[in-house]
């Protein structure tokens, strides 16, 4: 700051108004082109993080497995549980104070859809096999539409007969599919619920 002041407690009267971790510890004169920032002797940073972030993922996520196998790859397996000691029992305590009667409390329908849907990995694979497969698929998909066309001109009695034949489900016949099983009230009743426990992990 640069300015002109004739108040003895200057000091004081500033400190008073700013937080404990930042002090004024003197006032100094000088002239118009001083820059406290280039001339200044020494300057002090503080990085706030949260404490949370040095928690332990949780123990049926990806990253807790594998970090897990890194540690037992690299011959660390003591090295990691004895950094993790402070924390190790974290999760196990949330689990049984704050997610433990939310999860009692769901109906039995769908309390196994539910924690599928906290704790199973998501279809994201880091080694890309699932894109992998995902391109194979639609591959042979390209290949079946490109030949469609020939068959369609050879064996139209075939073509014909197979009409209404697909592998779609039709109204009448169970769906294939997992997500078509799962009617639309009890899809919204599992949305609610994983949302709740993930504002109770959160809140934890």
């Amino acid at each position: 700051l640069k300015l002109i002041v004739e108040d003895p407690d200057i000091v004081q009267k500033i400190n008073s108004h700013l937080s404990p971790q930042i002090r004024v510890w003197g006032i100094e004169r000088t002239i118009g082109s001083f820059s406290c920032y280039q001339v200044c002797d020494s300057r002090w940073y503080e990085y706030l993080i949260p404490s949370h972030a040095f928690l332990p993922p949780h123990p049926s996520s990806w990253m807790a497995r594998n970090l897990e196998e890194a540690a037992d790859e690299a011959g660390d397996r003591e090295g990691y549980e004895s950094r993790q000691a402070e924390v190790k029992d974290f999760w196990k305590t949330v689990e049984e104070r704050d997610i433990k009667p939310i999860v009692d409390a769901l109906d039995d329908d769908i309390r196994d859809l539910v924690l599928q849907a906290i704790h199973e990995p998501s279809d994201f694979n880091p080694d890309g096999e699932q894109q992998d497969k995902q391109e194979e698929q639609v591959k042979k998909t390209a290949d079946v539409n490109t030949s469609a066309p020939a068959d369609a001109e050879t064996k139209p009695e075939a073509a014909a007969e197979t009409a209404g034949t697909t592998d779609t489900p039709m109204p009448d016949e169970p769906a294939t599919l997992e997500s078509t099983n799962i009617p639309t009230e009890q899809k919204k009743r599992i949305e609610a619920a994983v949302k709740q426990l993930k504002i109770a992990y959160n809140a934890a």
